[in-house]
């Protein structure tokens, strides 16, 4: 419990310092490299990342599969299923390797009119160099698939942290001398292939696993393929809905519109990263009781706390961007931008709703019925395209976003809380309100407070602090002697002992 705690704890440090330094990198790279340098490399990557799809969750597979072995005591097993699933990943690597290299071939033909000869030969450099790192993230995967597996919550952030950091030195000082962006890509490689080489000694020294095909096993690799599959179609569903309303919006509309929802979805990944990040710290604790004979309803009541860890951070962004969004918006992107403001806030208000049980998804993969879930997404993203290309024509950009927030609510909370309790038998309303009890009223009256005296102040800058600082000040308060329930009050308590004791030292 502690150590997920400070997992957790680890993780948002690593998310917040990966936003603030990635903000400053891409000024920075934008500025050294100039556009066409920058936009060269960023259009390669883009292209790249489309093989992830190919990854089908083999990280997500390990863990689950670990976790249920060590619940069993069954130590030959555990050997068996890093045997056959690493089998797996140095075949799906393989696959990456043949497809990018098919695909390599074609990249004249697909940049012909976008890119000169010698830009296009340039790319392919940085093409095959992101297409080796990418191979090596991905048995990265694998790797802390095996350490979380065994509850090691906190090596993997601390190693983010350390690379988020090296790599922001590294790319600051190496672009003053050499003004060429395949040098970012050289840079991830070699970063990644140093943080793989530890991560095998890890695991051999920590989990005394051995990454090899000798215990491969047929009846694991059976097992193992309902969750990968569901993996693969939740990464297909991702892509589609991240890049369709952009997509629709550049043919229908046109580039400015393009970039002024973007920004909006910016926002909104900001949101999504930061509460998405206790979903999968929880997963082997589920396996574990499920494994136990404990049933979903039982363990679900246990997820609470993760989903009010959820709720507070997920509700404090959603409701802070509504407070002092339109200032944030004017200050760094220009008031041209401010329709984005509107846009991130009608796509995170049913996304609030979905995240905060999210971390039921791990009751789902211990159970083998992600693959439902998946069926879902599945059909309200192509409900979701055939929306967004019909409200567009109506409503402009707005409607592509209304649209996506409508398939949002029918498909991952309507559709799945029926699932959770037709099925699962789990009690979701009761979930769902003690996840939101004491959290959600003290945000909205905060955040309505904060947007009055933002309101009140034309000074855009000193209306955004002002803003901010009422919205902070005001929720901590309601929150502390209204929302928290006693395990909350013990930590706040704990936090404040500590701070008092190094005060004093």
């Amino acid at each position: 419990m502690k150590n997920r705690s400070v997992g957790i704890s680890l993780q948002y440090v690593n998310t917040i310092l990966n936003m603030i330094c990635g903000l400053f990198l891409s000024a920075y790279l934008l500025r050294s490299l100039g556009q066409t340098e920058y936009g060269l490399y960023q259009t390669i990557s883009s292209f790249v990342n489309y093989l992830v799809l190919l990854e089908f969750g083999t990280g997500t597979v390990i863990t689950r599969n670990i976790a249920a072995c060590r619940a069993r005591n069954d130590h030959d097993g555990i050997q068996k299923n890093v045997s056959t699933i690493w089998c797996i990943t140095c075949i799906l690597s393989g696959l990456i390797l043949l497809v990018g290299i098919i695909i390599e071939f074609f990249l004249d033909e697909i940049y012909a009119k976008t890119l000169s000869f010698e830009q296009i030969q340039y790319g392919k450099q940085i093409y095959l160099i992101m297409l080796i790192y990418l191979l090596f993230s991905f048995f990265s995967n694998s790797f802390n698939g095996v350490l979380l597996g065994y509850e090691k919550y906190k090596i993997q952030p601390i190693i983010s942290l350390i690379r988020v950091i090296v790599r922001t030195l590294l790319l600051i000082s190496v672009i003053i001398f050499v003004r060429k962006s395949i040098m970012i890509a050289i840079i991830d490689l070699i970063l990644t292939i140093i943080m793989d080489v530890f991560l095998v000694f890890y695991c051999h020294k920590e989990t005394n696993v051995r990454f090899n095909f000798k215990y491969f096993d047929k009846s694991i690799f059976y097992k193992s393929m309902p969750l990968a599959t569901a993996i693969f179609i939740q990464a297909l569903v991702n892509q589609a809905n991240n890049n369709v309303d952009k997509f629709v919006i550049g043919i229908k509309i046109g580039p400015d519109d393009v970039a002024v929802y973007s920004v909006g979805l910016y926002v909104y990944g900001i949101f999504s990263s930061m509460t998405s990040i206790p979903i999968s710290l929880y997963g082997p604790q589920v396996v574990k009781e499920i494994n136990k004979g404990k049933t979903p309803n039982d363990v679900s009541s246990e997820l609470i706390q993760g989903a009010r860890i959820i709720v507070l951070i997920g509700g404090t962004i959603l409701f802070g961007f509504f407070a002092v969004g339109k200032q944030f918006i004017s200050i760094v992107y220009g008031d041209t931008y401010l329709l984005a403001w509107k846009i991130a806030l009608i796509i995170m208000v049913p996304m609030l709703i979905n995240m905060s049980n999210g971390i039921m998804i791990n009751i789902l993969d211990a159970t083998d019925k992600r693959i439902a879930r998946s069926g879902f997404l599945l059909i309200t993203t192509i409900a979701n395209i055939f929306l967004t290309v019909l409200w567009i024509s109506k409503y402009g950009i707005v409607g592509a976003c209304v649209a996506t927030a409508v398939c949002t609510f029918i498909g991952q909370i309507v559709l799945m809380d029926i699932y959770y309790f037709r099925v699962l038998k789990i009690e979701v309303l009761s979930f769902k309100l003690k996840s939101f009890k004491g959290i959600f009223v003290c945000q909205i009256i905060a955040s309505i407070f904060a947007y009055l005296v933002g309101k009140i102040i034309t000074n855009a800058f000193l209306s955004f602090f002002a803003g901010g600082l009422m919205y902070i000040v005001f929720f901590s308060f309601l929150f502390y002697f209204f929302g928290t329930n006693e395990l909350e009050k013990k930590a706040i308590m704990k936090v404040k002992s500590r701070i008092k004791q190094l005060y004093k030292k």
